[in-house]
């Protein structure tokens, strides 16, 4: 899924963690457009990434257009205030960014059901839950929102809020 997470936003911080085991963490590659790489962002670093001119500027470096930021061995993000599974991309549109979550469906899902829907609640209206926000991300993933993301999170798509709102019990579904 691809999950616009911030938009028309001035600057956006950054962190990279890895989510097994308390406190530890990996790397993350960060690539420009071109797919170059640029320098890894060390486990436990965070930063501020801004636009300027359509221009991301970030750490040293000013990358004209996009930015990826991928996590390593099982790694997360933190966006915003938020962390997030899958890897980050980051598109500078004038002065303004947009942040873009890569993520898996299943995943994806993981977090939507728990945004959505209470834990308490039985344990077959959370698969049908499942089900309808499975079925309204795939038909997104054929007529997206834009051109860069397939949905957005809030009310016009479905609430996304990252690892936070995961339910686990919900892996078999």
């Amino acid at each position: 899924m691809l999950e616009a997470i911030a938009q028309n936003v001035s600057s956006i911080a950054i962190a990279q963690a890895r989510t097994q085991g308390f406190a530890s963490s990996t790397e993350a590659n960060i690539i420009d457009g071109n797919r170059q790489s640029l320098e890894p962002l060390s486990p436990g670093q965070s930063f501020q990434v801004s636009a300027s001119n359509s221009t991301i500027l970030f750490q040293n470096w000013q990358i004209p257009s996009l930015l990826w930021i991928e996590p390593t061995d099982g790694g997360v993000v933190f966006v915003g205030n938020s962390w997030y599974r899958g890897k980050l991309l980051l598109i500078a549109q004038g002065n303004k960014l947009l942040a873009v979550n890569y993520v898996d469906l299943k995943q994806y899902l993981l977090s939507v059901v728990g945004s959505e829907m209470s834990a308490a609640a039985p344990m077959e209206a959370l698969k049908a839950q499942a089900v309808a926000a499975r079925s309204y991300a795939l038909v997104h993933t054929f007529r997206p929102a834009n051109g860069w993301f397939d949905v957005t999170s809030g009310e016009r798509h479905q609430a996304y809020k990252g690892i936070a709102t995961e339910y686990n019990k919900l892996i078999s579904i």
